[in-house]
């Protein structure tokens, strides 16, 4: 009783030292989703995956496992008996018992890898179910480009999939007819009983058809071919490649009925020949012919033969990057400037900008930080309406940094609990400045007053450019908010922020996550206490949707007494037909691209909300389709916000 219970207690030690780590990283996943309201993001992901994995690693097994359960079942010795007392036989009579037993375990296992490996492929399944029509087609098939950009993809994954699963297939079955003796050599020559040749040759014409396929979606890659003179598909890849590929279709498909036909036959001849006339045809027509039509009729004479596909990856291009669609407009400008010219024009006077935001970085460092901890990193320009009139300003966030600190301040207690956000912004006119050179402030001070009615009521900042840290609030300490002459000022977070963490397994489940032991203690976590965690707004974001591609300098914005963050948010692909790739910040290579969404994060509550700015976007839609209620028409945005 005793043993069975520590073999017990063995058991699960071993299953938490093992998958405990990913069980508590997905369980404060979960958490964290639904604090942001996308737990339906992380459910569609995780169905998506389940489903890949559990259709892949089945389909495998039924491939696999069967074969070699046949391969086991039918298995008889050719006739020579000269290798008696070899490693082989003996291998063979030790394993015979156990062998069905052996293979079932390694198809599970192997299927088991396989349907891990599958997992990730979930996406591309995902755009291949809920794919859109971009209402282009490519010029070379007359294709519409979201087969290109939505499914190919998912095909060349399923054909590298089935291709690996009947290679593997055919060697294991290989391996348990030689085991079994079925296969032997007799007299230099190799020997198959006639049920191995039958049961291999339905294998390799499964393979031969499956390549034939292949040669198919290997023409569609030519619209992506890099050895053109520009990129795309050129002449040679039409003319020539493409070609090849439609030879080496038909060749392919002639293989798989040879190798079939071969079941009725004695030998390997058949199959082997097939295997050889499909290798020489893909040297000389995919290689050798390509080569010669480039170098004997090409180049001579290049920019006749290529004009046409050089005219194709241009309009792909610009298509691609919306770069077809620009409108132009004229302004015409007065050559003599009088003082009716300016008063005509106040508006445009009144927003022409003297600030630098580099010096004014530093002076408004100097002047509003007002605190070691708070840091002003990054001055933004936006407009406003301020005294019936849009003014131009800068702008930036007093955000809290307790990086680098060498005061003694930065403890565990301090940077999780006491100081949590930053405060305020400061705002001032592009324009003006006072008479000792220095801004002329419309929002400045702790707490911030403003002078031209854009009042900020809430100026905690919990979620920023620079809070990298996670953070307590609700709990026994004190948040410091800003200091004062008197003495500190505090505050208790109000908002919906944050998980609660009252409970002791939430505790201990974040203590496992971020290897803090103290986050399990009761004190001073209370019963009604919020952990947030991902509160740097680029991380957040990304988090949620890291399908799209996130402008580096999101913008503070100041609307209805509250401070948000606005960024830009682009969706991108490299499955464009002939459109040039183009290298973007994160070292990915793009070619097509549009700035489709405008995210918005509420600085206090750290709610992110997705707000489409191209409904016309086929990308975005897909993604509509794929995460429904995540994505937000831009009529839906407050207007307040929706004016910047």
């Amino acid at each position: 009783m005793r043993r069975g219970l520590w073999l017990t207690v063995g058991i699960i030690a071993l299953a938490l030292l093992v998958f405990g780590g990913k069980l508590v990283n997905f369980y404060t996943e979960w958490l964290w989703f639904g604090e942001v309201g996308y737990s339906s993001v992380l459910w569609t992901r995780v169905y998506a995956q389940a489903a890949l994995a559990l259709g892949a690693g089945l389909l495998f097994f039924a491939l696999l496992y069967p074969n070699l359960r046949f391969a086991l079942r039918s298995s008889a010795a050719v006739l020579s008996h000269n290798d008696a007392g070899t490693l082989r036989i003996d291998f063979g009579r030790i394993a015979q018992r156990s062998l069905g037993i052996i293979a079932f375990l390694a198809a599970l296992v192997a299927a088991f890898l396989v349907a891990l490996d599958a997992s990730t492929h979930w996406l591309q399944l995902s755009t291949f179910i809920n794919a859109g029509s971009f209402g282009e087609t490519d010029p070379v098939f007359n294709r519409d480009i979201g087969f290109y950009v939505f499914r190919l993809g998912f095909l060349r994954y399923a054909y590298g999939w089935l291709m690996f699963t009947l290679v593997i297939t055919a060697l294991a079955s290989a391996a348990v007819h030689y085991l079994r003796r079925a296969v032997d050599v007799i007299s230099g020559k190799l020997s198959l009983a006639p049920h191995v040749n039958a049961h291999l040759s339905v294998i390799l014409a499964g393979i031969f058809f499956l390549k034939a396929w292949g040669y198919r979606l290997d023409a569609y890659e030519l619209l992506y071919s890099p050895t053109g003179v520009v990129f795309g598909a050129g002449y040679t890849d039409v003319h020539a490649r493409l070609a090849a590929y439609n030879i080496l279709f038909v060749i392919a498909l002639a293989a798989g009925v040879l190798a079939l036909v071969n079941i009725f036959l004695k030998g390997i001849r058949l199959p082997v020949a097939a295997v050889a006339v499909l290798a020489g045809a893909s040297l000389l027509a995919g290689g050798i012919y390509p080569g010669i039509v480039q170098q004997t009729y090409v180049k001579p004479n290049e920019i006749a033969r290529e004009s046409k596909y050089i005219s194709n990856n241009i309009r792909m291009t610009r298509r691609a990057f919306n770069l077809d669609r620009i409108e132009t407009k004229y302004f015409p400008a007065e050559e003599k400037l009088t003082s009716r010219s300016i008063r005509d024009n106040k508006a445009i006077i009144n927003s022409v900008r003297l600030w630098d935001y580099r010096p004014l970085d530093k002076t408004y460092s100097q002047l509003q930080e007002l605190w070691q901890h708070y840091k002003i990193s990054n001055i933004d320009i936006d407009r406003y309406l301020i005294n019936d009139e849009l003014r131009q300003v800068t702008l930036s966030a007093r955000e809290l940094s307790l990086q680098g600190d060498a005061s003694g301040a930065a403890t565990w207690v301090n940077r999780h609990f006491q100081y949590t956000h930053g405060y305020g912004a400061v705002m001032s006119p592009v324009n003006r400045a006072t008479e000792g050179g220095l801004p002329e402030f419309f929002i400045s001070g702790l707490p911030p007053k403003s002078n031209v009615g854009i009042d900020i009521n809430q100026p905690q900042i919990y979620f920023g450019e620079m809070t990298a840290d996670y953070a307590l609030v609700r709990t026994n300490e004190k948040e410091f908010d800003y200091p004062s002459q008197d003495q500190p000022v505090y505050t208790s977070y109000q908002g919906r922020g944050g998980i609660p963490v009252g409970g002791y397994l939430r505790r201990l489940a974040f203590a496992w996550r971020f290897s803090e032991l103290n986050l399990a203690l009761k004190n001073p976590v209370s019963k009604d206490s919020r952990l947030m965690f991902r509160r740097q707004i680029q991380e957040r974001m990304q988090a949620v949707m890291p399908f799209l591609v996130y402008d580096p300098d999101p913008y503070p914005v100041v609307s209805n007494g509250r401070l948000y963050w606005m960024c830009d948010a682009y969706s991108v692909s490299q499955r464009y037909p002939y459109s040039t790739p183009y290298s973007i910040a994160d070292g990915r290579n793009v070619n097509y691209i549009r700035n489709s969404v405008k995210v918005v994060v509420d600085a206090y509550e750290g709610t992110v909300d997705y707000y489409v700015s191209d409904a016309d976007d086929p990308i975005i839609s897909t993604m509509a389709r794929i995460f429904p209620g995540t994505f937000k028409p831009l009529h839906n945005m407050p207007q307040g916000l929706r004016s910047h």
